[in-house]
């Protein structure tokens, strides 16, 4: 996994690096055009828009209070970022890269690495450690406010230490599928979806941004598919039953261009 990331970005790099003159003249006509929107289009809820973040800028965001992150724009095709997740029994802590480039004024393609060290759940007999590794590819496709985006994922999980077990579905693929549209100015709508192969683990969001200057607001309603416990008994062979279910809870977000 580690070989097929380092050769993805620094594929990206190159034909970014090809690109760069053609490019700057359109990325600051688009800039001039609507500056605050595009410092806050580099990402849906949770996945990666393609558009990504300007040189040299740098976003801060808290999510639900116990979730903050930062993400700094290495150049116009290659952003950097930490996120950390504080909760009890269970937190983590990532970091990730992620590049992209321009095909043209409404195609972009891109590459995202990421890397999670999740402690252990106190509450279980699990306490073990994990580190969770993620790498994902996709599309974008259309301008800074109405967009669509369409990203393939494979992760890895280890445990780190002695103790307890990992959930081997982590390391099934992952495909997702997200959009955005402008509703008015600075005001967007974002759907943000995904699902686990094999497994069939499906995750949903449908939600507003907000944009006024140097902070933008997210106002949305996530939910999940799961498997939930009959409280029947498979008669056949003694053991327990499971069905599906779904359970919908609020997301809130606030992001603030740093710089």
């Amino acid at each position: 996994m580690k070989n097929t990331t380092l050769f993805l970005f620094i594929f990206i790099q190159l034909i970014a690096k090809s690109q760069n003159a053609r490019l700057l003249n359109v990325n600051e006509k688009i800039v001039l055009k609507n500056q605050n929107s595009f410092h806050f289009t580099h990402k849906y809820f949770i996945n990666n828009c393609y558009n990504g973040i300007e040189s040299n800028k740098i976003i801060y965001q808290n999510i639900d209070i116990l979730y903050n992150g930062i993400d700094y724009g290495l150049s116009n095709y290659l952003s950097v970022g930490a996120n950390v997740l504080t909760y009890i029994p269970s937190s983590f802590f990532n970091l990730h890269l992620n590049s992209q480039i321009d095909l043209n004024d409404y195609l972009k393609i891109g590459a995202s690495y990421n890397i999670f060290f999740i402690a252990g759940n106190l509450n279980k007999e699990n306490i073990t450690s994990k580190k969770f590794e993620l790498l994902s590819g996709g599309i974008t496709i259309g301008n800074l406010n109405n967009n669509l985006t369409f990203s393939v994922a494979k992760g890895y999980i280890q445990k780190l230490g002695k103790i307890g077990s990992i959930d081997e579905n982590f390391n099934n693929l992952a495909f997702s599928l997200s959009g955005m549209v402008e509703i008015d100015k600075n005001f967007l709508f974002i759907t943000d979806n995904f699902f686990m192969h094999e497994i069939d683990e499906k995750f949903f969001s449908l939600g507003f941004r907000k944009i006024d200057g140097n902070f933008s607001y997210d106002f949305a309603l996530m939910g999940n598919t799961y498997k939930k416990e009959n409280d029947a008994i498979n008669l056949t062979n003694g053991m327990k039953t499971y069905k599906d279910d779904f359970r919908v809870y609020p997301y809130l977000s606030i992001s603030y261009l740093i710089k």
